[in-house]
């Protein structure tokens, strides 16, 4: 096996990370709304993101059995939330930092990007190699 043919397998598992970031998340935030435990955060900031249509919402809690709180972000449609509204957040008992709202990561636009860069890489690898092995390159 070649040098050129040891950094295209590199390329074709590097095109991979995304989708396996993106299953990964999809299937944490499963997992936190199915076995975490239920808490009700405070809106306590709200930007409206750069050049964009979303906003991005600040909230805070504080878990059970604890005096402190936990701080985690959301992206929302404008307007959706606004500054002391209370929202539902999951949390993992052990790891309350580790949290999630309902329809967290439930977006198939992640997903299919994520398939679509994946097949891109891998086509372009394959692409490549053809090419070197033809001479071309």
């Amino acid at each position: 096996m070649s040098g050129i043919q040891l950094i295209l397998i590199g390329l074709a598992i590097f095109g991979f990370l995304p989708l396996i970031i993106i299953l990964y998340k999809r299937r944490l935030v499963k997992r936190i709304l199915t076995t975490g435990a239920l808490a009700k955060a405070e809106v306590y900031s709200i930007r409206l993101a750069h050049k964009s249509s979303v906003d991005i919402v600040w909230y805070r809690f504080v878990p059970a059995n604890t005096n402190q709180y936990v701080t985690g972000s959301l992206t929302t449609k404008i307007g959706m939330y606004k500054q002391g509204d209370l929202l539902d957040v999951y949390y993992l008992p052990d790891n309350p930092k580790r949290n999630t709202v309902e329809g967290a990561w439930k977006s198939a636009a992640f997903l299919w990007f994520g398939i679509l860069l994946a097949a891109f890489v891998l086509f372009a690898a394959y692409k490549i190699n053809q090419e070197v092995a033809a001479g071309h390159m």
